[in-house]
């Protein structure tokens, strides 16, 4: 079974282009590739530093292979039930751990939306 994604716009055109190597990119697009495939990757994220909105989303700590270490980028996606199962996961932000640059764009990312509405 494969499951909707939706990259928004800034995960394309900034998110994506500003990462720092080629190796790191290819660790992006593995993580977004097994999203189609198994929406509940990573981890849950927990309500903290002042970014509740981001509350019902998850996230996937990544690097490139050869680093060693904390792994320093982060990929924040949120996943949108329909009756009960997941029907799409939409990727709020890709980018830095420093910070907490991935999750500041997510959660300002997912506050435009729940502001916009449906």
């Amino acid at each position: 079974m494969t499951y909707e994604v939706d990259v928004l716009d800034e995960v394309r055109h900034e998110d994506i282009p500003a990462l720092p190597s080629q190796a790191v990119r290819r660790a992006a697009a593995a993580l977004l590739a097994q999203l189609y495939i198994d929406p509940r990757i990573g981890e849950p994220m927990r309500e903290r530093f002042n970014m509740a909105i981001l509350k019902d989303c998850r996230k996937v700590a990544f690097d490139e292979p050869s680093h060693t270490g904390k792994p320093r980028f982060r990929f924040v996606f949120r996943n949108e039930p329909e009756d009960g199962g997941v029907a799409r996961a939409t990727v709020l932000s890709i980018g830095p751990r420093t910070d907490l640059d991935a999750y500041r764009h997510a959660a300002a990312r997912c506050g435009r939306q729940k502001r916009q509405g449906p």
